[in-house]
């Protein structure tokens, strides 16, 4: 919960988060996460109350699991910008 003097800064969050590893015991899959954020806003701004965000991606892991390498689907909606679909390639390292 946000509780801040501007429309914008006043709202209730709520996050659903999950993460499956080895979701198919297969090769080309190590795993799948899924993210979904959705804020209620306490008075609307620009005629919207409420902004959502869904991220939905899978990876495999290499060198022992050090490097992880992660394709996401991103939609999102808010007051600002509609709605917008992206994708985002992530690379992580250990060391």
């Amino acid at each position: 919960r946000m509780q801040g003097d501007s429309n914008d800064n006043a709202y209730t969050l709520y996050r659903l988060f999950g993460y499956l590893n080895e979701p198919f015991k297969s090769n080309l899959v190590d795993f799948i996460s899924a993210d979904l954020l959705l804020q209620h806003y306490d008075d609307p701004i620009f005629d919207e109350d409420s902004s959502l965000y869904v991220e939905i991606g899978g990876g495999k892991r290499f060198l022992e699991d050090r490097i992880q390498l992660k394709l996401s689907g991103i939609y999102s909606r808010d007051p600002y910008f509609d709605e917008d679909i992206g994708a985002i390639v992530t690379l992580s390292m250990d060391f």
